[in-house]
């Protein structure tokens, strides 16, 4: 009987022993409990990262003021170990507790023996603005987006030109449509603070224009008897490309959201084809006309506009994400056609993107 109890003895006794040996190799961790929480390097008063409310962490040892924890791999850490307040974070509890270690700004240790000196003063952090920390803890300090683009105003305007012929005056209208359509854009940029960043983005749409020409020819035997011409011109093209400077005042909806309103001047490149005469057939007794044929010139202007929008991304990682932009920018040009004509066209409108986000 006295050798069963010592049997059952030993194997409580062993299994206690593995269980406080499982127990002790168990990390600390602890919760963080604010948004924007510091971690700092443990060897300077340098901000390693930044953490968000309810995040875990390894904690690996304890002082008065710091917890020393292993920094995340998603916020830049590779096993580092960085240090955070005591009062950030809250232990989780059945962990083992860290271990006491003097970490820096802590008051060293007394040494048996040696006179007891009052304690040394924290040594303090260096004061920094909440933009200045969190910009070195990883915001995003440079942002990029490649985007599909709708433009979804249509612009529409017309010329109407005058010239002599039989000794009368002609005249010949044409009206130019540039319809919704597709396009590419590209924005990129720098946050100069927390919230405020300067950035450009170059947008470019091209579309076939259809027009039609209505005139009006004077008989070569009648005078005041004007023939009506009408015709449809295909093959126009238009084409804008624009640049956009933009100042951006962003805000941050946790680790993953980031809404952007933006505004600025815009200058714009507009290639459109512009008819500056038609061709047209009659026969005896010349009462009717028939369109035939346009002439056609690619005018060309740039001109400065303006750009006021906003954009939403959401990040899948800390880097990467997709996002929406909807933008008006818009400016007035005359198109010069010949020395002494110009046709006044608008460029740009409501355009709405979408793409890849990415952030550095």
């Amino acid at each position: 009987m006295t050798k069963r109890i010592g049997v059952v003895l030993t194997l409580v006794i062993g299994g206690l022993a593995l269980f406080s040996s499982a127990f002790a190799q168990q990390p600390s961790q602890g919760r963080v409990l604010r948004d924007g929480t510091v971690i700092w390097r443990s060897d300077s008063a340098v901000v390693a990262t930044t953490v968000m409310a309810g995040v875990t962490l390894d904690v690996t040892a304890q002082s008065d003021r710091w917890y020393e924890v292993i920094i995340p791999e998603v916020l830049g850490g590779r096993g580092d170990r960085g240090l955070i307040a005591r009062t950030q974070v809250q232990l989780l509890r059945g962990l083992p507790d860290p271990p006491m270690r003097t970490l820096r700004g802590d008051a060293p240790a007394v040494r048996p023996g040696t006179p007891a000196r009052s304690p040394a003063a924290p040594q303090s952090l260096p004061r920094r603005s909440t933009a200045s920390v969190s910009m070195r803890a990883g915001l995003p300090r440079v942002f990029l987006s490649v985007n599909g683009a709708y433009q979804m105003t249509p612009n529409t305007f017309a010329e109407s030109v005058t010239y002599l012929e039989n000794a009368e005056t002609a005249r010949f209208d044409t009206a130019y449509t540039v319809d919704r359509g597709l396009g590419l854009s590209l924005a990129g940029g720098g946050m100069i603070s927390r919230r405020i960043g300067i950035g450009v983005a170059v947008s470019r749409f091209s579309r076939a224009t259809p027009s039609t020409l209505s005139g009006a020819v004077p008989h070569p035997f009648f005078f005041n008897q004007l023939r009506q011409v009408t015709g449809r011109i295909a093959g126009l093209q238009r084409e804008e490309l624009a640049l956009h400077a933009q100042v951006r005042a962003a805000v941050y909806v946790g680790s993953r959201f980031e809404v952007a309103a933006f505004a600025g001047p815009s200058l714009f490149r507009v290639k459109q084809g512009i008819v500056t005469a038609f061709t047209y057939t009659d026969d005896y007794p010349y009462d009717d006309a028939s369109f035939q044929s346009a002439q056609v010139v690619e005018a060309k202007k740039s001109k400065l506009g303006f750009n006021v929008g906003g954009d939403a991304a959401f990040f899948f990682t800390r880097h990467v994400g997709i996002g929406f932009t909807a933008m008006f920018a818009e400016s007035t040009l005359d198109l010069p056609v010949t020395a002494s004509r110009s046709a006044q066209t608008k460029a740009g409108g409501l355009t709405t993107s979408g793409g890849v986000r990415l952030r550095f």
